[in-house]
């Protein structure tokens, strides 16, 4: 993991490890040696072939994931907002954070562009997800951690429609879906359903959670953890609130 700053705050990029299967029972030490093993396979695998869920849980995370090319979903988000500014290969750029700023990144060999909040009126998650895709007419996740209270909410859209919703709590896995059956053994490790569930939508967490700043001018980070090679390809989308 790496931390970086951004509008004045440290935000966390970098690998992105999975829980292990029956973590619950694993000492501190065994799960961090199961970690780093994760974590050295994952680093040998080449980004445009990784897929799945790889989170270990360090910070907060808000994070939209919409089946459509970076120019596309550029394109979409506050269509019609007459203040929409959109700057391509934002990165180490000085931008201006306005009412509703995102940060969008393709990485090369996914088919899915990952949208990030940068200002705190931006569009929530969910609502983010939803919308795209139904303007898109196309899949779109919505994935939120909580660090201080560890909750997991994950969604799946497709064309607008809800079609897969996951909640862990420390009260428990609340689960429904349309295309697939939780496992009992993943019902006590939600990360494990998230791993197979991405998996089959061939889709992949990129390392990059979540990154508000306030209002004004600020730099956005130059290095998000992935080399120039690694990228598709990267855009700032902003607005004022009508």
């Amino acid at each position: 993991m790496k931390r970086v700053r951004f509008g004045g705050a440290i935000v966390v990029v970098g690998l992105i490890l999975a829980g292990c299967k029956g973590s619950s029972d694993m000492t501190p030490e065994q799960r961090e040696a199961a970690r780093e093993k994760q974590k050295e396979e994952m680093a040998a695998t080449p980004t445009a072939q990784r897929r799945g869920f790889h989170h270990t849980g360090d910070g907060n995370w808000e994070i939209a994931l919409i089946k459509t090319p970076i120019n596309k979903v550029s394109d979409a988000l506050l269509k019609g907002n007459a203040s929409k500014v959109v700057m391509t290969d934002p990165l180490g750029k000085e931008v201006d954070i306005l009412d509703q700023s995102y940060l969008l990144l393709q990485l090369k060999g996914h088919g899915w562009t990952a949208v990030v909040r940068l200002s705190n009126g931006a569009a929530k998650v969910p609502e983010l997800a939803k919308s795209l895709s139904t303007d898109l007419q196309t899949e779109a996740i919505s994935y939120r951690y909580s660090d201080f209270s560890g909750s997991t909410h994950y969604a799946l859209f497709d064309s607008g429609s809800e079609v897969e919703s996951l909640v862990d709590t420390d009260k428990g896995v609340t689960f429904n879906s349309s295309r697939r059956q939780i496992t009992e053994d993943e019902k006590k490790d939600a990360e494990a359903y998230l791993d197979r569930a991405l998996k089959a939508e061939d889709a992949y967490l990129p390392e990059i959670g979540g990154m508000e700043a306030p209002l004004g001018k600020t730099t956005v980070p130059a290095d998000l953890g992935y080399s120039a090679e690694e990228v598709e390809g990267t855009a700032f989308v902003a607005g004022k609130n009508p």
